[in-house]
């Protein structure tokens, strides 16, 4: 949870919207006030001080308003942080343009090649050809029954303990789950409950996304045996939508480049290199 504080760079965009001064000025003036941490408030001395690193000078009255105005801001963002807010809370996914307006109808398209009952041309698949195919191409593969998600996943679950030795992609397998999640997709399938075009497809969740049973790790030694037994919303939608967790993948330390806990993600196309990041894996 968020310290009761503001941050530097609350304050600095605080400064800032007063629209006096220079940016030297609104940056010396937020430093002034993070490193006091003031019990009684921004006080105009503070707002002088900043004056003489930014070298211009505000008359008294103006040193006052600037401390008033900041003031204001300081207590709105202090009563902010003392919010707690909970993983269950989503974040904002949706921008609304015209707020208070009725929603445009949703046109729905239908794609007639993810059509589940049209006629399967050609022979089935080898799996272990089509592991660089699209999402989309995967799907169609499924619902052509040119490929069962069972033979995906089992392929997809291979490649990763044969090249996670190098390239350290992987936090957690999640092989167990992944099958159990597979052999209902294809049951569903057969019988002709199509959940849509991530029906049968596996994924990697990256270490940040939680799912019960499986550490959360967010890359970092401190939390690498932790375990947030609660579902992120993302992968309670995937599920919903038939995908198959097969992995955990690796990030850089608290999502910061591509050096986590377990050593550097390789770059699969030159080893000698990292991955970047923050999803890594």
């Amino acid at each position: 949870m968020p310290t009761s504080n503001p941050t530097r760079r609350e304050l600095f965009n605080a400064a800032a919207a007063l629209g006096i001064g220079s940016t030297t000025f609104h940056r010396a003036l937020a430093v002034e006030i993070e490193m006091a941490q003031p019990a009684g408030g921004v006080t105009p001395e503070m707002v002088q001080n900043a004056e003489w690193v930014a070298g211009f000078t505000l008359t008294e009255s103006q040193r006052k308003s600037v401390a008033s105005s900041l003031n204001s801001t300081y207590r709105s963002i202090a009563a902010i942080h003392k919010v707690p807010i909970g993983n269950e809370v989503p974040p904002a996914l949706h921008f609304v343009p015209n707020p208070g307006e009725p929603a445009a109808p949703r046109v729905e398209r239908v794609n007639p090649r993810l059509d589940p009952f049209q006629p399967v041309y050609g022979p089935p698949v080898i799996v272990e050809d089509v592991g660089f195919n699209t999402v989309s191409q995967l799907s169609l593969l499924i619902r052509q029954k040119k490929a069962s998600s069972t033979e995906l996943t089992k392929m997809y679950l291979e490649r990763l303990k044969k090249y996670d030795p190098a390239l350290k992609c992987v936090v957690t397998l999640t092989e167990e789950l992944a099958l159990k999640q597979a052999k209902q997709a294809d049951a569903e399938i057969a019988a002709g409950k199509v959940r849509g075009p991530l029906h049968g497809i596996p994924w990697g969740a990256k270490d940040l996304i939680a799912y019960p049973g499986y550490r959360t790790t967010w890359g970092a030694e401190l939390y690498k045996d932790r375990v947030i037994n609660e579902k992120a919303t993302v992968a309670e939608r995937l599920e919903q939508a038939g995908a198959v967790l097969a992995a955990k993948t690796t990030l850089g330390t608290l999502a910061l480049g591509d050096i986590w806990f377990g050593g550097m993600t390789r770059n699969p196309w030159n080893v000698q290199q990292g991955s970047s990041g923050s999803s890594a894996g």
